[in-house]
């Protein structure tokens, strides 16, 4: 990795004065921060600088420095880039961080994280700390169809988990689509009310269509489940075993799946939620649960 002194292109930098936190502009380092820092500071400066790893998009003032410094690095030791690692420690490979907002009067930091299956695929994955509601926004997640199912959005989620643990933050929020709608019901979370409102009618719908392969008895232990007005009823549905046709075309026509699965990918409705860092069953449903 790219050091202080190759960064600052001179052979005599001290770089026991970088490690203290002495101020930047004494070396020239070109950062994207702004503002000043008393020399007894154990601020380091450069943790704010785009290296070959990381890319700062926004401009790291004195006031958000100092937030940092004392919300992330003083207590954990974490840089910026450190955060980005500890989002995706279950990746080995290369990557790429972003960052896209880091706010100390907010107390709001964003990070994009990508890296490279093959040449052909690719992983993405964005994060918002909100310190100030000690929530951790799960923005946006995106793996190449082909990688899909093998466990590595889950894997990345852990980490996610396992930083929160680390930082304070209890809950992780996110909107699921696509597929996401049942791998993270699967995976702990829970959608909110009016999601869960929302979801209902076309649980209901596509449960009817099921009727003639589940039978009668079995249509009415579920019914009772799609009628119940608590929202992590969609966990419970969603881990239902039933073997049904699924109504997803393919060219090789109809497929075999799950009633939970066919009752959560066909309806059509996206949902928002959360998972509680709190609640056992959320933790017991991440570590065991499958996408």
């Amino acid at each position: 990795m790219t050091t202080a002194r190759d960064r600052a292109g001179h052979a005599d930098v001290d770089l026991a004065a970088v490690e203290c936190g002495q101020r930047s502009d004494a070396f020239g380092l070109g950062l994207m921060a702004t503002g000043k820092f008393d020399d007894g500071s154990r601020f380091l400066s450069a943790m704010f600088e785009s290296t070959n790893r990381i890319t700062f998009n926004v401009r790291v003032d004195e006031a958000s420095a100092e937030w940092w410094t004392s919300e992330f690095y003083e207590p954990y030791g974490l840089t910026p880039e450190g955060i980005g690692d500890r989002l995706s420690t279950s990746w080995s490979g290369e990557k790429r961080m972003t960052v896209t907002e880091l706010d100390g009067v907010n107390k709001r930091f964003s990070i994009e994280i990508s890296g490279q299956f093959d040449t052909a695929n690719f992983w993405l994955h964005d994060r918002t700390l909100d310190m100030g509601g000690k929530v951790m926004n799960a923005n946006r997640m995106f793996i190449s169809e082909d990688m899909r199912r093998l466990g590595v959005g889950r894997a990345f989620m852990r980490d996610a988990v396992s930083l929160c643990d680390t930082i304070g933050i209890r809950k992780i929020r996110i909107e699921a689509e696509d597929i996401g709608r049942y791998a993270w019901l699967r995976c702990g979370f829970v959608p909110d009310r009016g999601s869960w409102s929302n979801m209902r009618g076309g649980i209901l719908t596509r449960l009817a269509t099921a009727l003639p392969e589940i039978g009668q008895h079995r249509f009415h232990e579920v019914l009772k489940l799609v009628l119940d007005r608590d929202p992590a009823m969609a966990r419970v549905i969603a881990s239902l075993p039933d073997v049904v046709s699924s109504e997803i075309p393919t060219a090789d026509g109809p497929k075999m799946t799950t009633l939970g699965r066919a009752l959560i990918l066909e309806q059509q409705h996206n949902w928002i939620g959360e998972f509680d860092l709190d609640d056992r069953v959320s933790r017991e449903l991440m570590n065991e649960g499958t996408q």
